[in-house]
């Protein structure tokens, strides 16, 4: 493994740059800058995929719903994506506390 392909990966990395600038900053081509980021991520994945990375059972997922539950007040939830505003029904008489900026409960 050259230098610069050690430094392309680790840049990435740290900086989350694009693909694009990295391939002008390193003089590679773009297509190489997503293969070495794609071996670096196989070799994450094989590494940490038994300890970070568990399957989740039908155990685990109701684990994951009384705390989304008991947090969040949202039953039968088993995760969420951050940024994403999903319209929803809103409780009767809950006024304005689901109202968000996009105009919609």
């Amino acid at each position: 493994m050259t230098r610069v392909q050690n430094h392309v990966k680790v840049r990435y990395f740290a900086t989350g740059m694009s693909f694009r600038s990295l391939a002008f900053t390193f003089r590679v081509d773009h297509y190489t800058i997503g293969k070495l980021v794609e071996e670096v991520c196989d070799a994450l994945w094989i590494k940490l995929r038994a300890t970070h990375l568990g399957v989740p059972n039908q155990d685990r997922f109701r684990q994951i719903s009384s705390k989304f539950n008991a947090r969040w007040n949202f039953p039968n939830c088993i995760g969420c994506v951050d940024g994403k505003h999903i319209e929803i029904k809103c409780p009767p008489k809950s006024g304005t506390m689901y109202y968000n900026y996009k105009h919609f409960y």
